[in-house]
């Protein structure tokens, strides 16, 4: 099964939310990415747009939702299948 382009960009989507969520700052997680914190977070919207869901509260404290630790499971574990 070939991934397509928005399958890949969904992917990029879950890639950002896992960065943030374990860096709990865009800066860092765009450091990590080797993106911008504006691109990070974008996309973290993108995602919670996809998923119909609040991942993430940028607010301070930044933090993960309820929704966001649900989605940290998930996310692992489809990342987990795509490197095996």
């Amino acid at each position: 099964m070939a991934i397509n382009r928005r399958d890949s960009l969904r992917l990029i989507w879950v890639e950002a939310f896992m960065a943030a969520a374990a860096y709990g700052d865009y800066t860092e997680a765009g450091k990590w990415l080797s993106l911008s914190p504006t691109t990070v977070r974008r996309r973290m919207e993108q995602l919670e747009i996809w998923l119909h869901r609040v991942l993430i509260t940028d607010d301070v404290p930044f933090e993960v939702t309820e929704d966001g630790d649900d989605f940290i499971l998930v996310a692992a574990r489809v990342i987990e299948l795509i490197n095996d």
